[in-house]
């Protein structure tokens, strides 16, 4: 998957910009209660549907994850066309419990949520239950990266501006 240099997900339809966002998240996980428990904390984190499979050993290109179980969910994201902070967190949760994540996949919340197969649901948020437990994302600074205060040099140059003034005893 890909980004524009604005963020915007390369695969986002141009007619859907401004019409809210959700990612999609499939995680692979070896034992069912692993899988269980990433699903409690994904929607402890906010997912507006979590649901638990096994994996179906015929399905296409994954014999390697014959017996292991696999979590889907949503995201709905109030940041819509930007690259979710919560992808590292998912990721994160995913290798914790000794699985894997593929995503974010995603497209129009509504279609989303409307299209999501619900076999094996075992979570499903109101958008204000959701709000509610969704991480605040890190806010970056107001003042950016401090700036290090030039120094006097000790042959009385100033490292940027030249000569620099001499000191009076009071200073």
């Amino acid at each position: 998957m890909g980004y524009d240099i604005r963020g915007t997900p390369m695969w986002c339809d141009p007619a859907m910009i401004g019409e809210p966002f959700a990612h999609t998240y499939l995680l692979t996980l070896p034992t069912e209660p692993a899988a269980r428990a990433v699903a409690g904390e994904l929607a402890g984190r906010g997912h507006r549907l979590v649901a638990v499979r096994a994996v179906d050993p015929a399905g296409p290109g994954r014999p390697e994850f014959a017996g292991w179980w696999d979590v889907f969910s949503v995201f709905c994201d109030p940041f819509a066309g930007t690259v979710p902070p919560e992808t590292a967190a998912v990721e994160a949760i995913a290798r914790g419990h000794g699985g894997v994540c593929y995503g974010p996949g995603g497209g129009a919340e509504s279609t989303v949520l409307r299209t999501f197969i619900r076999d094996g649901l075992v979570h499903e948020l109101t958008a204000e239950e959701a709000e509610r437990r969704r991480t605040p994302p890190a806010r970056p600074s107001r003042h950016g990266r401090r700036r290090p205060r030039p120094r006097r040099c000790v042959t009385g140059r100033h490292p940027t501006r030249g000569p620099s003034e001499p000191r009076s005893p009071s200073a």
